[in-house]
């Protein structure tokens, strides 16, 4: 097949689009075209990428950005026209009225997200969610749905032709990272967003908690951070006595050469939006890389981590108790290695892209069909 990916959103080395999805394609001898904000033209990873200009601002992303991207793509010839970003999501209903088969790739419930988004008025929240909504109704009828999460499908029953498409780690490079890596006992780490509503301003007392106890524990924390954390005394204390290592936002594999070294892997996510009905990525990616897990004690990611036992499921707002079992790992170091191995074999079997790819593979020959 020769299918096209486009985004005017995302980074060109952007995990789920480049690393999973165009270069797992690729890899299956598709023909792949990712038209994307880059540098230049290049192929990488038998990926053909195509260069869209660098946008400082949304209003001319979504004005210049949109009308260059919808040029490249009409200049393509594609068996499937792929798509990331809502603000694409008119380009998608130009593409089906010119013959185009298109699949619109759901990475967030926008509705849902935008009643909780920081930046946007909180009077102008309602409405906004309510207008994509009714937008979204107009369009995804018109196209095929891939949704990153199984409650998308739930929310949007009405899709006519759907499939998720589960955001899971690439497993062998993660493994080789860990069977390759040197861990250290006292190091905790997280990859991500970096944000209050993450939970990492309460890991960071935790830690601080444990310090206190005498215990030389420290915090590996990869990623944007956000100026909710950033400008906090917490952080910045810990930043400034040399526990907390916050290098920012880092590219996929020098990240997680990172975290390869830390013993346990945090995901604490606050109950709010998605994040209750979302699977957080990154547990999967500690699990693969052998790290006992603790994550928010939400039904679905209790689910896989009491199934697998390969940690502990706590209250995300609860300090003591999320101190507790990072000092238990740190205290049993045997129980910590046999649940990170345990959660290792669960990804090998049954969380990994390999098998997500395989279904994303199938959904594209049965809308050529």
């Amino acid at each position: 097949m020769n299918i096209i990916h486009i985004s005017t959103v995302h980074p060109n080395n952007d995990t789920r689009i480049f690393e999973k999805e165009c270069s797992g394609l690729a890899s299956k001898d598709h023909e792949v075209t990712l038209i994307i904000q880059s540098d230049c033209d290049e192929i990488r990873n038998n990926v053909k990428i195509k260069a869209l200009p660098r946008y400082s601002g949304r209003l001319s992303r979504i004005t210049f950005g949109i009308l260059r991207a919808a040029r490249k793509a009409f200049s393509e010839k594609g068996d499937i026209y792929h798509l990331h970003d809502p603000e694409l999501l008119p380009l998608g209903l130009l593409l089906r009225v010119s013959g185009r088969r298109v699949v619109y790739d759901m990475h967030e419930n926008l509705p849902e997200q935008i009643r909780t988004k920081h930046w946007i008025h909180p009077l102008i929240r309602k409405p906004l969610a309510f207008f994509i909504s009714f937008f979204e109704r107009l369009s995804l009828n018109r196209m095929a749905v891939v949704m990153a999460e199984k409650s998308y499908a739930d929310h949007y029953n009405w899709v006519k032709r759907g499939q998720v498409v589960l955001n899971l780690p690439t497993v062998d490079k993660l493994m080789q990272l860990a069977s390759s890596t040197q861990k250290n006992s006292l190091l905790v780490g997280y990859i991500g967003s970096i944000s209050q509503s993450r939970g990492l301003l309460t890991v960071i007392e935790a830690i601080r908690k444990i310090r206190e106890d005498g215990i030389a524990a420290k915090f590996e924390c990869i990623g944007n951070v956000s100026r909710d954390v950033s400008t906090s005394k917490a952080y910045q204390q810990g930043v400034n006595e040399g526990w907390i290592h916050s290098p920012g936002r880092m590219p996929p594999s020098q990240g997680w050469a990172m975290i390869a070294r830390c013993h346990i892997g945090i995901a604490l996510l606050k109950p709010i939006g998605n994040y209750i009905d979302s699977y957080p990525t990154k547990m999967f990616e500690y699990m693969a890389m052998g790290l006992p897990v603790v994550v928010s004690d939400f039904p679905l990611y209790r689910d896989v981590v009491e199934r697998h036992q390969c940690g502990f499921c706590v209250d995300p707002n609860d300090i003591d108790t999320i101190a507790y079992v990072i000092r238990f790992f740190i205290e049993n170091p045997q129980k910590s290695i046999e649940m990170g191995t345990r959660g290792q074999n669960a990804v090998r079997s049954y969380y990994c892209w390999n098998i997500e790819l395989e279904k994303l593979i199938i959904f594209y020959q049965a809308l050529l069909a």
